[in-house]
């Protein structure tokens, strides 16, 4: 019963972090069933409600899940979801009876595959595994088995299932997301990156959000904060309010066979480059620094503008692919010189432009100069703040001549509009600019919050980034403190989930089944060599126990025939083997069968045709004659050698 009951509470714990349903809501439904569970801990029969309130509280479910149908939730998944959470907490109070334990099963199984086809948390797999143990363990004690046994064999079983999943996980094909998406998306990211056009107010919606967006290792140098500017989209024409693009334009563009793109005329680099892991950014675009020159990504083609942005096919979730950017300044691609639409005016604005742009940057000073001119002007007049301008009819005149405080598009979109007022080309860059250097693994985490806008502006026959808004209100690189170190542990754990699990794809599975069958290649290469190597090996220590025993079989005669020499009282050289043999045989005539056998061996070995190899019995026969002879040295009072 406490396995059900926990089974139950454990089914609904991803669905908060999916958005299928609220914190509170599963704090409401985790209530009845921790009851139930502290009931039964203390062995007191489970809390049960009468049939009159079991009867319209069930009337009160259904009108629920009316309005929730009709009214509250968006996708089908979410009213599934909220009607199960309210029957399983209702049917908590009525499980005396087998039925309704297994209606109550049903109903919790239901909800551990709804949060699990809604999640790809890291903690999914623990999780999935928990569930496994305590429904194995209430089906086990439903055949009869008690709680312990029960609990042993459920937690072997789920074990094996572990054992089982890692061979599946590397062959069968997965999706990269949850398989029935139904949470609630979070504004800021779409709105920002997707679409073709930003208002004065899309990127400081992200400024809040902590999700990660995206991952960075830098190869073959030092990240700085250039490096870190990570270019998503520009905008060239300003109409009412919103930024959009008038000269824009792409050409599709085909990777090689080898799986890199380059942007520029030439060929550049790759001794530097980015790897950039995407995570929770679902976008169109791809974040690329100023100074890339190529892409290596596991993409058939991608568009390149003459912007110097670049665009996927179709928008998809990033966090499905990785890919590298060469840094190479000097290949990098030279986006198209600037038209008509960079000098453009809004025409309500445009005499107001003109004057505060020729007080912040009088006649006479070159492009630079003025430019510098202007960043000074919002530093000393101006303040960083996240102002509501949405009721406003006019926002940048607001901003410009009214209250001077505002986020970075209102920075960049006045800097570029005043640029333009003094002759200058300019249009609005937005992306992401600095983030948090992980001290475990080395590698930079770009939030959403890291979202930032800027200008580009043609200076000296190109485009140079000029940002507005002051310094100490950008987005930085930014270190960790020793709070924010313990926290990467868990971002460690998350990166490793994304990028070899929830990344593993079908390129990744033939990758591994390539490598599987070139070590495979060199395994039966080293196989073979090993093979003649011990063969080989083999054949010289035969060759060496064959010289061992061919000299063994002659020392053992030595021996016999030194023994036979001091009880005759001879010369031991003049002895031929019939004398030592037959003193062997005159004084241990017990000892003849051995006789004959060693001296028979000793004569094949020297005379005739045998290939010096020793039988066990004339080993053995060596063995009772050497201990015989030791007896005669005994007897004359001689210490036998």
């Amino acid at each position: 019963m406490i396995d059900l009951l926990l089974a139950a509470l454990a089914s609904a714990l991803p669905l908060p972090l999916t958005g299928l349903v609220p914190w509170w809501a599963a704090a409401l439904y985790a209530l009845p069933l921790l009851m139930q569970v502290w009931r039964a801990g203390r062995g007191d029969p489970p809390a049960e409600l009468g049939a009159r309130p079991m009867n319209a509280l069930s009337l009160a479910c259904l009108a629920l899940f009316v309005l929730d149908m009709a009214f509250l939730s968006r996708r089908l998944i979410q009213v599934a979801v909220h009607l199960s959470l309210s029957l399983i907490a209702l049917k908590a109070f009525h499980l005396h009876a087998e039925r309704d334990r297994a209606q109550f099963a049903l109903l919790a199984f239901f909800l551990a595959v709804a949060g699990a086809a809604n999640s790809t948390h890291p903690l999914l797999a623990l999780h999935l595994l928990v569930l496994s143990a305590l429904f194995t363990s209430w089906l086990l004690q439903r055949t009869g088995l008690t709680a312990g046994p029960a609990r042993r064999l459920a937690s072997a079983v789920t074990l094996a299932c572990l054992v089982l999943a890692a061979p599946m996980f590397l062959l069968l094909p997965r999706l990269r997301g949850p398989y029935v998406p139904g949470g609630q998306t979070r504004a800021g990211e779409a709105e920002t990156f997707t679409l073709d056009s930003l208002g004065l107010g899309g990127v400081v919606g992200t400024k809040d959000d902590n999700r990660v967006a995206l991952r960075v290792r830098l190869e073959g140098g030092r990240v700085g904060e250039e490096s870190l500017r990570l270019r998503v989209r520009t905008f060239d024409s300003f109409r009412k309010g919103i930024w959009g693009n008038a000269e824009l334009r792409y050409r599709m563009r085909r990777f090689r066979s080898d799986g890199i793109l380059w942007m520029g005329e030439r060929e550049g680099k790759i001794s530097r480059f980015l790897e950039i892991f995407p995570k929770d950014l679902s976008a169109q675009y791809l974040p690329l620094p100023y100074e890339a020159a190529g892409l290596e990504a596991r993409l058939g083609y991608a568009s390149a503008g003459n912007d110097g942005t670049t665009r996927l096919s179709t928008s998809v979730s990033q966090r499905q692919f990785h890919y590298r950017v060469f840094l190479d300044p000097a290949a990098a691609p030279v986006p198209a010189p600037w038209a008509a639409a960079h000098l453009a005016l809004p025409e309500d604005l445009e005499s107001d432009l003109r004057a505060l742009a020729g007080e912040i940057m009088p006649d006479g000073q070159d492009p630079e100069a003025q430019i510098a001119s202007l960043i000074r002007h919002f530093a000393r007049g101006y303040r960083y703040a996240r102002e509501d301008y949405s009721a406003s009819t006019n926002p940048l005149r607001e901003f410009l001549f009214i209250r001077k405080r505002g986020h970075c598009e209102l920075y960049a979109t006045a800097g570029a509009l005043l640029l333009r007022a003094r002759g200058i080309p300019a249009r609005v860059a937005v992306g992401f600019l600095g983030g948090e250097r992980n001290p475990l693994q080395d590698y930079y985490v770009v939030r959403f919050r890291n979202a930032h806008a800027w200008v580009e502006a043609w200076v000296n026959g190109g485009w140079a980034v000029v940002d507005p808004t002051p310094p100490e209100f950008r987005p930085a690189l930014e270190r960790s403190t020793l709070a924010g170190q313990v926290g990467f542990l868990w971002e460690t754990v998350s990166f490793f989930w994304d990028r070899h699990v929830i990344g593993f794809a079908l390129s990744d599975q033939l990758e591994l089944a390539g490598a599987i069958g070139d070590r495979a290649e060199t395994a039966g290469r080293m196989a073979a060599w090993l093979g003649l190597l011990l063969a080989l090996t083999g054949a010289a220590l035969w060759s060496a126990r064959r010289v061992r025993t061919e000299t063994g079989i002659l020392k053992r005669y030595r021996r016999l025939r030194r023994r036979a020499a001091g009880a005759l009282g001879a010369d031991e050289s003049t002895l031929a083997p019939e004398a030592v043999e037959r003193a062997f045989l005159e004084r241990e005539p017990a000892l003849a069968e051995e006789a004959g056998e060693f001296f028979n061996a000793y004569r094949l070995a020297s005379f005739g045709n045998s290939k010096g190899i020793v039988s066990q019995g004339a080993r053995r026969a060596y063995g009772s004659l050497r201990r015989a002879s030791r007896r005669w040295g005994r007897r004359q009072g001689q210490v036998p050698r």
